[in-house]
């Protein structure tokens, strides 16, 4: 896994936000996408301009059009890039949920794309892990620190489902929960109909400063990690 750092990650000039749209039945969906220009290997930054696109567009793979999870791309898109960061030969894309003033909960959609920019194929919080334990470690004792009233705890099998989906993307994880969720006749067509599946996407993004676990709707805030104090449980961009 071990490489020296290069690929497109040190000459990327320009890296847009866009969008790509798609029309039936008198309806527009849009879905938001990242793409990079200035990288001097033409095939190279294909692969990862492809990869940008076809893992924001994973939607296309596991649902039909009149399902309740195509309604968040639907008209003013709902799911938004939040954020896009550099670390290294990593590219991070982060996507949220629009923000509903008049809802009161816990429940967020939230999930990041990381891309290898020398290899050009998406990592997964699973990828970066290189201690397991040290890993559940680090997740287990979060908040302990917490002092608000009403603080978030992580358990064990918390840790577990993190490490779980965090393998997986978010077309794999709505196919999981599918399969592994009970047997409804809606289902069978391996569709999904309901938007609560991705509340289990676990996922990641990393910075210059921080490496950040997106733990799922049940831990709607950021799991933020300083580099020195997660560098034993995950790579780093010279280990990678």
């Amino acid at each position: 896994m071990k490489s020296s750092s290069g690929g497109c990650a040190k000459t990327v000039t320009s890296i847009e936000e866009k969008t790509f749209s798609f029309y039936t039945d008198e309806t527009v969906y849009t879905i938001p996408y990242v793409r990079i220009s200035g990288c001097p290997d033409e095939h190279l930054q294909w692969r990862i301009n492809h990869t940008l696109w076809e893992e924001a567009c994973w939607i296309f793979d596991c649902a039909e059009l009149e399902d309740g999870v195509y309604n968040l791309f639907e008209g003013e898109t709902v799911i938004q890039i939040t954020g896009v960061y550099q670390y290294d030969r990593f590219l991070s894309v982060v996507y949220a949920e629009e923000e509903d003033e008049n809802y009161q909960g816990p429940i967020k959609i939230v999930y990041a794309i990381v891309i290898d920019t020398l290899t050009g194929e998406r990592v997964l919080l699973a990828d970066m892990v290189k201690d397991k334990e040290a890993f559940k470690d680090l997740l287990l004792h979060y908040f302990d620190n917490d002092l608000r009233e009403i603080r978030l705890f992580i358990f064990e099998e918390n840790a577990e489902e993190i490490l779980l989906y965090g393998g997986m993307t978010e077309d794999e994880t709505v196919r999981y929960r599918i399969t592994s969720g009970g047997k409804h006749p809606e289902w069978e067509n391996g569709n999904i109909n309901s938007v609560s599946y991705l509340f289990h996407a676990r996922s990641f993004y990393m910075t210059e400063d921080s490496f950040v676990v997106l733990p799922g709707a049940d831990y709607f805030e950021e799991l933020v990690f300083d580099w020195e104090s997660i560098s034993e449980a995950v790579y780093t961009a010279d280990e990678w």
